[in-house]
């Protein structure tokens, strides 16, 4: 696609940001393919920011170092042989525990019924 306007440097930066999000799931040539288009949305960007408004820079910006990251990541995770464990704490960091009880009502949620115990 060609870099443009401000709107699709943030276009192929979210697309691109999305396509590299499962880090253990890139290849070599593809995070290099991912690693190159990025550097070149930064560069366009750079050229373009005189230009363009301060919102539409910093969102394209922050596409372009979330992409940079999940790239980074997919190399240096096998590089460190922990992206199975990292993905694995991730993903259990963001979830809430099946048992986990809302109900307000239930005397496990007052503080004090737990403390007399």
């Amino acid at each position: 696609l060609v870099i443009s306007t401000s709107d699709s440097i943030i276009l192929q930066a979210s697309t691109l940001t999305q396509l590299t999000q499962s880090t253990n799931q890139l290849t070599r040539s593809s995070a290099t393919i991912a690693s190159n288009k990025c550097y070149q949305l930064a560069q366009a960007l750079y050229t373009m920011s005189t230009q363009t408004s301060y919102e539409d820079v910093q969102t394209a910006a922050n596409q372009i170092a979330q992409c940079t990251s999940n790239v980074l990541t997919a190399i240096n995770g096998p590089l460190q042989g922990r992206t199975l464990i990292l993905d694995l704490d991730s993903s259990r960091a963001n979830t809430i525990p099946q048992d986990y009880d809302t109900d307000l009502e239930s005397g496990w949620s007052n503080p004090s019924m737990i403390i007399s115990f």
